[in-house]
């Protein structure tokens, strides 16, 4: 009887370590490391082409540079690429002729190289009109961040 006892006794704790729901306190997880840009947060860049010099600071927004000059324009400039040899961009002016620097007929190309974190290279400037380009001004240009 003992025997039968003793399995009865297994077979209840067995039958009741089944029946309890096991608690895991999980350490809470660090949170998520945030991934930082590849490109500057901030380029200041100087341009000379055939009529004068002008200087632009560009702010990286997380999607492409703001971009906004010492003569009042403004432009969004979208990175082609940017490694650490070659740059090129995409300016583009702000569609809207009531914001400042707004001049939606011109479209800029930037491709450069880079030292270190410096760059010297070439734009070409085109200006639209509606039917197409109208005009081509090409000139230096160069940046630092």
């Amino acid at each position: 009887m003992t025997c039968g006892l003793i399995r009865f006794s297994i077979f209840v704790v067995l039958l009741s370590l089944t029946a309890c729901q096991v608690h895991v306190d999980v350490a809470p997880q660090p949170p998520a490391v945030v991934q930082s840009s590849p490109y500057p947060d901030l380029i200041t860049e100087s341009e000379t082409g055939s009529v004068a010099t002008f200087h632009a600071s560009w702010k990286w927004d997380g999607d492409h540079y703001m971009a906004s000059w010492d003569n009042g324009a403004t432009a969004f400039m979208h990175v082609e690429q940017f490694n650490d040899q070659q740059v090129s961009f995409q300016r583009y002016h702000n569609e809207n002729p009531q914001v400042p620097g707004g001049a939606t007929n011109l479209r800029a190309n930037y491709v450069g190289v880079v030292h270190g974190h410096h760059i010297d290279g070439t734009v070409t400037w085109t200006w639209y009109g509606p039917f197409g380009p109208t005009r081509q001004d090409q000139g230096t240009w160069s940046a630092d961040w």
